[in-house]
């Protein structure tokens, strides 16, 4: 990769003679989004990634149109349930060209803060236990598909061979597939082990390290950390805890108060959910009501307690 194409990928115009070849089922990058990584790129992780090994600007990927419609189109693809703002995948659909330039324009303002996330309780399979399921706004899943899309192609790489779980091209039939043919070698121990909560409990530093050995891009690695640090809103009550200054709520200020981390605490008696995160201009002011675009704000009774 050329530092030209480090400054800004999408600006910089394909060579000539430069094609994202081979195609099809031998093109062992078929699954990566050819609208948002261009067959510079594609030629670039086919010889390994760029000199360093380190990928530069990728923000603006991200957040380019086409990335994001096509973030869009995974989500869509999904369907799923709305999250805190009650926005529906087919409501954001209907106005997407007006959601995808507001995400753009709360990003160049450096005012674009996630969502906190509605976790449900869902069952788990072969157990009377449940396990938690978060559930981002469609505006979040959206940013999040389209923050995939720039990313996966950096990092499937890196991962072993045996893997199987959550990777493209790949599936659990494949990974019974690979268990048979071990048996059949004689392989016949098995060991099965679950980390409890694994993630409500990975580590987000050493994690963001992990993803800075190949990508360098401050404010993706700032929107990562965003992401890590969203609220969560169980049932009525959203609560925050490790707020930064960096996040939407901030620190308190005044006298005697200045650097201390707080947590928020918020109730609703309607829905859609009226979120604090994105309502608080100020450590110490409190809206009336908020919302994405507009939609889902609520306009009834709201209590906000900021606690010490």
């Amino acid at each position: 990769m050329t530092p030209a194409m480090n400054s800004n990928p999408e600006q910089v115009p394909e060579p000539a003679g430069v094609l994202a070849t081979p195609t099809g089922d031998t093109d062992p990058l078929w699954w990566v989004e050819r609208s948002v990584w261009t067959a510079r790129m594609v030629e670039c992780l086919r010889h390994g990634g760029p000199e360093g090994g380190k990928w530069y600007s990728l923000h603006d990927k991200v957040f380019a149109t086409k990335t994001l419609e096509a973030g869009y189109a995974r989500v869509a693809a999904n369907q799923g349930a709305a999250g805190v703002d009650g926005m529906t995948v087919e409501v954001f659909g209907e106005r997407l060209a007006q959601e995808i330039s507001a995400i753009q324009q709360a990003w160049r303002s450096g005012t674009y803060r996630p969502d906190a996330v509605r976790r449900v309780l869902i069952p788990k399979p072969g157990s009377s236990q449940q396990r938690p399921l978060g559930i981002p706004t469609v505006r979040d899943r959206v940013v999040q598909a389209a923050l995939r899309l720039v990313l996966e192609p950096i990092f499937e790489d890196s991962f072993h061979p045996t893997s199987y779980g959550f990777r493209p091209g790949r599936s659990a039939h494949q990974a019974l597939a690979a268990t048979a043919g071990q048996m059949k070698a004689g392989r016949l121990v098995v060991v099965d082990a679950d980390l409890k909560a694994f993630f409500d409990s990975i580590p987000h530093e050493r994690l963001l390290a992990a993803v800075r050995r190949k990508v360098t891009d401050g404010r993706v690695l700032d929107l990562i950390g965003l992401f890590l640090k969203a609220g969560v809103l169980t049932g009525s009550v959203r609560q925050v805890s490790q707020i930064r200054s960096a996040v939407s709520v901030g620190k308190w200020s005044g006298s005697g108060r200045q650097g201390r981390e707080r947590t928020v605490a918020a109730a609703f008696d309607a829905a859609p959910v009226f979120d604090v995160g994105r309502a608080l201009s100020g450590p110490s002011r409190i809206a009336s009501k908020t919302g994405s675009g507009g939609v889902g704000s609520c306009g009834a009774s709201v209590w906000c307690a900021l606690m010490q």
